[in-house]
Parts: structure tokens; C-alpha cells; sequence
């Protein structure tokens, strides 16, 4: 009995294991492309010497940003951050959702002393599938001073425009600094160092 039960459990992983290497198969299909990842959307860093920083305004309120792309097999996405303040005690709040339906797809609570200068790329736990959707991030801060987020350039749609509930200069049609990638989630961009995956 004791060997039945043995090789049963043995069989169990071997399912599991075959499982998880479908699933991944099936994101890069999914993915349209046989790469591990790629970028199908950016918004570079613009740093205007007069911009006062969204440092304040994350701890007051959230910003919110709508990814200009379809949901359809985006398995993650980078921000950038202009600055890392002395006081790294806190966190970035991080959530993704859909638009249309409100669901959540991802929530990263991740701490200051984790988050680089430059690209930190935020992988979800699975490739966005279905129908197209409208991808919602927002991004708001507990604890010390914040990290300073980067601005993109001036764009001419306001609905893709960050957002925040209390009015802030900076934010007058200009994007966050963004990079949108599909493929294997999990899998990281070469140019990108820093990754955070949701929590388990």
C-alpha cells in the first residue's frame, strides 16, 4: 500500500509538472510571437527641469494610468523612477485591473529599498487573455518619502494621460514613463534588471 501510495504521488507531480509546461506553452502562443518577451509599447522619460515631483502626491492619493494598448497577452510592464529618496521606509502600493469589468489582475506591495533609478519591470503572474480589455494601473505610497516616478512626453489623447483624484501640474497631458511587454510571464526583459512578481 505504502508503494501505491508513493508512485501515486509521484504521478501527481508528473501531472502538475506536464500542466504548468502546457500553460506556459500556451502564453507564448498566446503571445503571438516565439520570443520570450517582447515590448509592444513605450513611453519614454521626459525629465523637465520644472517638474515638482509626484513624490507628494502618491502618498496623498493614487495616480492612475491607462495602458494605450489591448489587454491581449501583456505578461508585464516596467515603470521608470527618476530618483530614490535617503528614507526608504515604506512601500509602493502597485494594482492592475480591467477597466471594463473592474477585476483585478495583479497587486504588488513592494518596498522602497527594492526599487532601482532607471526601468523597474513588474511581471504579472499570468498573460492577459480573452477578449481585449482596457489595462488600469495605479500606483499610489505608505511610509517615508516616496520614490519619484517619471514623466513621459506631452501627449495629445488626455484619456491616456495619468491621472490623480487631487490636481497636480505635472500631470497635465503627460503619461507616466511606461514600457509594455507580451510573452512568457515570469520571464524578464534583458535591458531590464530590476523585476518584481506579485506575491504568491
Amino acid at each position: 500500500m505504502a508503494g501505491a501510495n508513493t508512485e501515486l504521488a509521484t504521478l501527481r507531480r508528473e501531472r502538475e509538472t506536464l500542466f504548468e509546461n502546457y500553460r506556459a506553452l500556451e502564453n507564448a502562443f498566446h503571445a503571438r510571437n516565439w520570443d520570450t518577451v517582447s515590448e509592444v509599447f513605450g513611453h519614454g522619460p521626459f525629465i523637465d527641469p520644472k517638474d515638482q515631483g509626484l513624490a507628494a502626491l502618491l502618498r496623498e492619493t493614487e495616480i492612475v494610468q491607462l495602458f494605450p494598448v489591448s489587454s491581449y497577452a501583456v505578461s508585464g510592464f516596467a515603470v521608470h523612477v527618476r530618483d530614490i529618496p535617503a528614507d526608504e521606509t515604506g512601500q509602493l502600493v502597485v494594482t492592475l485591473d480591467y477597466v471594463e469589468s473592474g477585476e483585478g489582475i495583479a497587486e504588488w506591495l513592494i518596498p522602497y529599498d527594492s526599487i532601482t533609478e532607471g526601468w523597474n519591470f513588474f511581471s504579472l503572474p499570468k498573460a492577459c487573455d480573452g477578449s481585449p480589455r482596457t489595462l488600469r494601473l495605479k500606483i499610489s505610497a505608505t511610509g517615508g518619502l516616496p520614490p519619484e516616478l517619471s514623466l513621459g512626453h506631452v501627449i495629445t489623447n488626455e484619456r491616456y494621460a495619468a491621472q490623480a483624484r487631487m490636481p497636480h501640474a505635472d500631470l497635465d497631458m503627460r503619461p507616466l514613463a511606461l514600457r509594455i511587454f507580451t510573452g512568457l510571464p515570469g520571464a524578464r526583459p534583458t535591458a531590464l534588471p530590476n523585476v518584481s512578481r506579485r506575491p504568491p
